[in-house]
């Protein structure tokens, strides 16, 4: 295949320029010869920094104008964050490649570093994610929570000067930013599970466009994927985008199988159910998990 140009789309958030970087650094090593032009694309998400993001009309508010300029062939792909995708791609879209995921814990940021456990009473804790919210109501419900937006030098700075006494964070981000001087201790996987997809970057692209495909087939990471996917099998089936509070992580054991463990929680963190499945198929077990959650109540405490 003859070098060419291929244009990448993405959102402007340091975060989402060293995926960016990142994707392109790889695709460099793997392509000698081709070039990577990036193209910086602002979402409604990153317009409207004020509204809380469970308030947005739509799912995939970080990921629709990317999917646009995809649509209108102005970037030949985009470089998302897997756990802004929405579980239905647009139609005429698809991923065609999953990387290899950072760990997939949140974490736990405060100026001393210490523990969940070891938090004040009464601490204010800053996240925007419903999730979060419900799960760290279910373990501490005497802590306060907060509404936060902004990328990661914004949320660091409103901490620093005392509007929030600590944050949850997707640790994959802090491990790649490695902003200098913070602090912060991993969430374990019985404190909280992560939002489906987390750690994990995505490449999305035109589904009839077979050059640019064979080229993004480098980055895929098969292990990656087939976890991702049963995590998204799962979201989906219980109707759900990311502003949900669900969570689900799904590993690989050691004789090969798909282990997904899920919650579903009212947005209290008052009542959270659990169920986990095992087998060969990642979306099979996606589904069998989200029906065990559904038999649980996840219905009544989802709507």
């Amino acid at each position: 295949m003859s070098p060419r140009v291929l244009r990448l789309g993405t959102r402007g958030s340091k975060l989402a320029l060293w995926q960016a970087n990142h994707v392109r650094d790889l695709l460099s090593r793997s392509h000698p010869g081709l070039e990577i032009e990036i193209s910086v694309v602002k979402t409604s998400a990153d317009v409207d920094q004020k509204r809380p993001l469970d308030r947005f009309a739509t799912q995939g508010v970080f990921v629709k104008e990317l999917e646009t300029a995809l649509l209108q062939k102005t970037v030949d792909f985009a470089v998302h964050s897997l756990k802004d995708v929405p579980t239905q791609i647009a139609g005429g879209l698809t991923l065609g490649a999953i990387l290899e995921r950072e760990d997939p814990r949140d974490t736990l940021v405060t100026p001393d570093g210490v523990a969940l456990d070891d938090l004040e009473e009464g601490a204010t804790v800053g996240t925007s994610s419903p999730r979060r919210v419900a799960q760290l109501m279910n373990v501490r419900p005497d802590l306060k929570t907060k509404d936060i937006r902004g990328n990661l030098d914004t949320r660091l700075r409103k901490m620093q000067e005392g509007d929030y006494g600590c944050l949850v964070l997707a640790r994959a981000g802090l491990v790649r930013l490695a902003p200098p001087g913070v602090r912060h201790v991993p969430l374990s996987l019985e404190q909280m599970l992560p939002a489906p997809g987390q750690g994990a970057i995505a490449v999305e692209l035109r589904a009839d466009d077979v050059v640019t495909t064979e080229f993004i087939r480098s980055l895929h990471h098969d292990h990656t994927a087939k976890c991702v996917e049963a995590e998204r099998a799962m979201l989906g089936a219980l109707g759900g985008g990311c502003q949900l509070p669900v969570g689900c992580l799904a590993s690989v054991s050691p004789r090969g199988k798909l282990v997904l463990r899920g919650i579903v929680a009212d947005r209290q963190g008052r009542k959270l159910l659990r169920a986990d499945g095992m087998g060969t198929n990642p979306t099979d077990v996606g589904n069998r998990v989200a029906e065990k959650l559904r038999y649980l109540g996840a219905d009544y405490l989802l709507g």
